[in-house]
């Protein structure tokens, strides 16, 4: 508990950085991690979690991690991330590294300011494992530059009161849907809430905002442009329900805005859409 970490470089596979409970009613909390860079540039990233990984990943009961904060970071060259091949025949990188990851019952989490690119799953991602009796709530994402990963730019599962505000996201993504945000359910079903996706700016990408499961999401005031299904992106082809024209399904990529297994209220409010495959999908 309180502590800072700053003004380090690391060089992966030897060095990133996890604060997660070891047992039962620990805590671990009150933690700014900044101007640290994480370089894989000279070699291959070794291990299968995040460049910074907090919460539990054990479900120990009473144990959580809170009151994060990543500011100002530098991540990149982090796995394989231009392999650019089907995500179904398997070429993507199974380690899934990712930027910032939060695990089961994080809560108050604070990226802010960080430059993420060239990752060899998401640049900011959770909780792909989450339960209801752990959830990962209170979690904010704002003014990242975040570009050229091999799957998503922000990637949250059953997480719920978000704010993902003034980020910029640009691809190509290389592999899966290629989504910039994608809002969606983990390994046990459970979908995100009450998040507002606020001021982006989204470009050069395959899909825009996805939302594929969750209730209460806003999207307001977004600038997304230059959407198309062929950029720079493989295809699920080979998955029941994915084509690679959005002409002829609703779930394949090339919509600016995305909605479906929706329950609750939306509002998609002042967003500014141009040059894209679809602008409003609600299959």
């Amino acid at each position: 508990s309180y502590f800072v970490i700053e003004n380090i470089k690391f060089i992966p596979s030897t060095g990133y950085i996890t604060g997660r409970p070891t047992g039962v009613n620990i805590s671990v909390d009150h933690i700014v991690v900044r101007n640290c860079e994480f370089d894989g540039s000279t070699g291959d990233y070794a291990g299968n979690i995040s460049m910074m990984n907090f919460g539990n990943s054990s479900s120990y009961a009473g144990s959580s991690a809170s009151y994060i904060v990543a500011y100002n970071n530098l991540i990149h060259d982090i796995g394989d991330w231009s392999s650019q091949e089907d995500e179904a025949a398997g070429y993507q990188d199974s380690r899934d590294p990712t930027g910032f990851y939060a695990e089961k019952n994080s809560n108050r989490l604070w990226v802010l300011d960080n430059t993420i690119y060239k990752i060899g799953a998401d640049s900011i991602a959770g909780c792909h494992t989450v339960t209801v009796e752990l959830p990962v709530e209170y979690y904010y994402i704002g003014r990242n530059t975040i570009y050229s990963n091999d799957e998503n730019g922000i990637d949250l599962k059953g997480t719920g009161y978000v704010v993902i505000s003034e980020n910029t996201l640009l691809g190509p993504w290389t592999d899966s849907p290629g989504e910039a945000i994608v809002l969606h359910y983990g390994a046990n079903s459970i979908g995100v809430y009450n998040v507002a996706v606020i001021f982006n700016k989204i470009y050069n990408s395959a899909s825009g905002v996805s939302v594929t499961m969750g209730n209460n999401i806003d999207i307001i005031g977004n600038l997304i442009y230059n959407i198309k299904h062929d950029v720079g992106t493989y295809v699920l082809t080979g998955a029941a329900g994915w084509s690679p024209n959005p002409n002829t399904s609703g779930y394949a990529p090339g919509p600016a805005i995305h909605y479906r297994g929706f329950t609750g209220t939306a509002r998609i409010v002042d967003n500014t859409l141009y040059n894209y495959d679809i602008g409003i999908q609600v299959p």
